[in-house]
């Protein structure tokens, strides 16, 4: 696939033209980013005000080499060169976009908004599948525990049966075959239990067989789910976030559609265990920079650790604390 964009991009800008091709394995479809030199070798199309005024200039040569990307980068060579492309590629199961199709991007607010619709869906789902997962645990170690009752019930009976085989061997009469009855009875009694035992053993491994597989459709549904939103977790920590620092219900489903939110109180730092107030904040969750598809919750425009920090400085200095950098590598000053 790498060599066959190489060659597209050889045969259609030239190889003399390609400055680097980078792969990025960064997002869900492996892509490549490709930095070119437009050059041409064709002559400048004049504009018609060029046309209209009679200048003498010198003649150039119409086949020299020249730095153009307007004659490279046409509407008409655009999609010429989608054309090209989806044709190289068709083998790789590329499909060419509808030519002339007025769909259009959605807003970035939009998009999030939808996501987490979706998110809210897929949550609902795995509760349902952890409930079902915690009720067959549960039946699982019913089962064990029976299981064990049966054993030593087994056991018990065992013993009595040599037990009595001793004493029938030391003495005769009525009393011993009284017991030597109670024995068979117990037998037949154990014997039951044994079948009840390979019954029991086999719901175990019944119960065992669903919980596996119960167990490995949540794992599938979970990757699903991951490879279908990428964001994803990175919502549910800023979901996390949200809660550990105060934010209420309302003002989390709001933050994580994308919009700016509005707020005021207090918000709780557990770095520095305790609340900072504000009388009117912005929060808002946005692209780490220099991060793709990395995303963090920001309040007044910055990350909300360094609000906190920002918070934690402007507190030591109310209090009479102000602390400046001095001598590093040899501690901070401080001044009171």
């Amino acid at each position: 696939w790498c060599d066959d964009n190489l060659e597209w991009l050889r045969k259609t800008y030239g190889k003399e033209n390609i400055v680097s091709a980078v792969l990025h394995l960064d997002e869900t479809t492996p892509h490549i980013h490709a930095t070119l030199v437009p050059i041409v070798n064709t002559e400048r199309k004049k504009k018609k005000s060029e046309a209209q005024v009679k200048k003498n200039y010198r003649k150039k040569n119409p086949n020299a080499s020249r730095l153009s990307a307007d004659d490279v980068m046409t509407r008409v060579k655009l999609k010429e060169y989608q054309d090209m492309y989806a044709l190289a590629m068709s083998k790789y199961g590329l499909q060419r976009g509808i030519e002339g199709s007025e769909a259009r991007h959605i807003s970035t607010s939009q998009y999030y908004r939808e996501l987490f619709t979706k998110n809210e869906d897929l949550k609902k789902n795995i509760d349902n599948l952890l409930e079902k997962q915690k009720n067959t645990e549960k039946k699982l170690s019913e089962v064990k525990s029976e299981t064990s009752k049966e054993k030593f019930k087994n056991a018990k009976a065992e013993m009595g049966a040599n037990l009595m085989d001793g004493v029938n061997s030391l003495f005769g009469g009525s009393k011993v075959k009284q017991q030597q009855a109670e024995i068979e009875e117990l037998q037949s009694e154990n014997a039951l239990l044994k079948d009840e035992n390979r019954s029991l053993k086999t719901e175990l491994q019944t119960v065992q067989r669903e919980h596996e597989k119960i167990t490995d459709k949540l794992r599938d549904e979970l990757r699903k789910i991951y490879d279908l939103f990428p964001n994803l977790r990175e919502l549910l920590s800023i979901e996390r976030m949200c809660r550990l620092v105060g934010f209420s219900e309302d003002l989390i489903q709001r933050i994580l559609t994308g919009d700016k939110v509005g707020f005021k109180g207090y918000l709780y730092s557990a770095e520095y265990k305790r609340k900072f107030s504000t009388e009117h904040s912005m929060a808002q969750i946005e692209p780490k920079p220099n991060k793709p598809g990395k995303l963090r919750l920001a309040v007044d425009g910055v990350d909300i650790i360094e609000w906190f920090r920002l918070k934690y400085r402007e507190f030591q200095r109310s209090i009479g604390i102000d602390w400046t950098d001095r001598n590093v590598g040899r501690g901070r000053k401080l001044k009171c």
